[in-house]
C-alpha cells in the first residue's frame, strides 16, 4: 500500500511454503525515497476476511551522486587488461598480459596508491572471496591462497582439458563456474571439475550469480553471428534469449559482452542494455553510443559500465551519466570493479594496458 491505493501482490493458500514476493508495481518500479506499507489478509474462499496482520514499512533507496574524479594509469610499454576484481578499493587485483621490462606479468596488483606487478599468473578472468582465495583463469586456472598463485588444472584434468576460460564466478572456492571459449561452463566443486550439460553457439563472456540457484551467462564475440543468454536454476541450464545482429520478432541485439545483477534484477549488454526483473525483458538502449563490454554494481542505484572509446557510465538509480570527457577513440574498457566509494576499469589502447580509477568527489 502506498498513500491511499491498495494493491495485491499475490494470493496463496495457506498451505504454501515461505515464499519471496516481490513488489516491482507491475513492472514500472517503485518510487525513489518513498515509503511502502505492506500486510497479509487471512480471509475464505468466499472472501470474508477473518484476519488482518500489522503493517510492515519498507522505505525504498534514492539516487546516488554522479560525482566521481578520475585518473588514468598506462601500465608497461605493451599489452592488455581484461578482468578486475578487489575486497577493497586499496586491495584490487588486474589479469590480462602486460610487458614490463622484457617481463611478461599476468597480474598486477592496486595499493591504493599505485600498481605493482605481482605474478605470470594471467588470464581472462578474476574472481575472488576474499584477500587470500582469488581465482584467475585463461589458459590455465590458478588459485591464491595469500602466499603463491597455485595451479589448479593438472594435465588430464576436466579443468585443464577444456581451457581457454574467459570467464567465471562462484559463491565460494567449493563452487566455481568456469565459462569457455568453446562456449561450455565446468563447474569446481573444490576438489575437482566436471562439464555442465550446456552447449553454446558461441564463446561464453560472461557469468554472473544473485546466489547458487540464479546463475547468468552470455555468450558472444564481436563478428559473431549468434549471441545468448542462460540461466541455471540450480538444476538444469536454460537458453533465456538469443540475439542476432539483424534482430526481428523476440530476438534481441548481438553481441552480449557482459552480464550482472541485484536483487531479482539482470542486466546484460553489447551495443544495447537490456533489463530482466520477474522475466520480463526491456531494452534499456544504448548507454552513451558506445557498445558496453563490462557491467557492475554494488546496489542498483551505484552501477557502472564501461566500454569502447574507453566510455563509462554510471546508473544512479534515475538515469544513466556518461562521463563525457573521458571519452577516446581507441581506448576499450573490458571490465569494470565497483565499491561504493570507487570504481575501476581495465582495458587497453590496442598496445598497451590501460586503467581508469574512480572515486567519489567529496
Amino acid at each position: 500500500k502506498q498513500a491511499e491505493a491498495d494493491t495485491l501482490l499475490a494470493d496463496f493458500s495457506v498451505e504454501a511454503e515461505d515464499t519471496t514476493i516481490i513488489d516491482d508495481n507491475g513492472g514500472n518500479g517503485l518510487e525513489l525515497e518513498t515509503e511502502y506499507g505492506y500486510y497479509t489478509i487471512l480471509s475464505t474462499e468466499t472472501g470474508e476476511v477473518k484476519d488482518t496482520s500489522e503493517k510492515v514499512i519498507g522505505r525504498t533507496l534514492g539516487a546516488t551522486s554522479h560525482n566521481y574524479v578520475w585518473e588514468e594509469y598506462t601500465i608497461g610499454e605493451s599489452g592488455v587488461l581484461y578482468d578486475v576484481w578487489g575486497t577493497d578499493e586499496n586491495n584490487v587485483y588486474a589479469v590480462g598480459g602486460v610487458r614490463i621490462n622484457d617481463t611478461t606479468y599476468g597480474v598486477i596488483h592496486w595499493d591504493g596508491t599505485e600498481w605493482t606487478p605481482i605474478a605470470d599468473a594471467g588470464g581472462y578472468a578474476i574472481y575472488g572471496f576474499g584477500e587470500d582465495d582469488i581465482w584467475v583463469a585463461g589458459g590455465r586456472v590458478y588459485h591464491y591462497d595469500g602466499n603463491s598463485w597455485n595451479r589448479k588444472d593438472p594435465s588430464g584434468s576436466v579443468l585443464h582439458e577444456n581451457v581457454i576460460y574467459t570467464c567465471l564466478w562462484g559463491t565460494s572456492s567449493e563452487n566455481l563456474y568456469f565459462g569457455n571459449q568453446g562456449g561450455k561452463i565446468v563447474h569446481w566443486d573444490g576438489r575437482r571439475g566436471k562439464l555442465a550439460d550446456v552447449q553454446a553457439s558461441e564463446s561464453f563472456r560472461d557469468i554472473y550469480g544473485l546466489d547458487a540457484n540464479n546463475i547468468y551467462a552470455v555468450t558472444g564475440a564481436l563478428f559473431s553471428q549468434l549471441s545468448e543468454l542462460y540461466y541455471f536454476d540450480g538444476y538444469i541450464w536454460k537458453l533465456l534469449a538469443i540475439g542476432t545482429p539483424n534482430p526481428t520478432g523476440d530476438e534481441l541485439q548481438s553481441p552480449f559482452y557482459t552480464v550482472w545483477g541485484y536483487s531479482n534484477i539482470i542486466y546484460f549488454a553489447g551495443p544495447i542494455l537490456y533489463r530482466l526483473a520477474n522475466n520480463k525483458l526491456r531494452m534499456e538502449g544504448r548507454i552513451g553510443k558506445n557498445n558496453v563490454h563490462g557491467i557492475a554494481g554494488t546496489i542498483l542505484n551505484n552501477i557502472f559500465a564501461v566500454g569502447t572509446r574507453r566510455s563509462i557510465s554510471h546508473y544512479n538509480g534515475v538515469d544513466w551519466y556518461t562521463f563525457e570527457d573521458l571519452i577516446v577513440t581507441g581506448i576499450t574498457l573490458e571490465h569494470v570493479w565497483v565499491t561504493n566509494n570507487a570504481a575501476v576499469a581495465v582495458g587497453w589502447d590496442g598496445v598497451v594496458s590501460k586503467i581508469v580509477v574512480l572515486k567519489k568527489d567529496k
